[in-house]
């Protein structure tokens, strides 16, 4: 059975939604972790209410590479199939970009990159789309 590993910065609506499609079966595979770089995120409480591992990997603007090899240690570790990207308000470092090449699916409501970036999340980018 496939694996993912889900990342998300918030409530963890997308998040609740593929893990209610794999509970019921429509989606055949297992959530292996759900990695956030926000501590108070709702979707690691979420997703530990569930039983997957919830990890908080802190972010620095001004160091993204420290963040970027704790989660590729992870990921070696959860050696997970597909990473998909849930609601994740942070860009993936390139060398984690490279190891997962056309193995990351992100949920995101509009094209990129014309209704991306800075602020363009929730509801502002179905607002910027209409």
């Amino acid at each position: 059975m496939k694996s993912i590993v889900v990342f998300a910065s918030g409530n963890g609506t997308n998040f609740q939604a593929i893990a209610d499609a794999v509970i019921d079966g429509s989606l055949k595979c297992r959530i292996s972790a759900v990695i956030s770089e926000r501590k108070s995120a709702g979707v690691l409480e979420r997703s530990k209410a569930l039983g997957i591992d919830s990890i908080y990997v802190p972010y620095s603007k001004t160091e993204p590479e420290i963040f970027s090899g704790k989660v590729l240690d992870l990921l070696q570790v959860y050696k997970p199939d597909l990473i998909v990207l849930a609601g994740f308000l942070k860009i993936l470092d390139s060398t984690l970009i490279r190891q997962f090449e056309n193995r990351i699916i992100n949920l995101h409501p509009s094209l990129l990159p014309c209704f991306g970036g800075s602020g363009f999340y929730g509801a502002k980018v179905h607002e910027a789309v209409i």
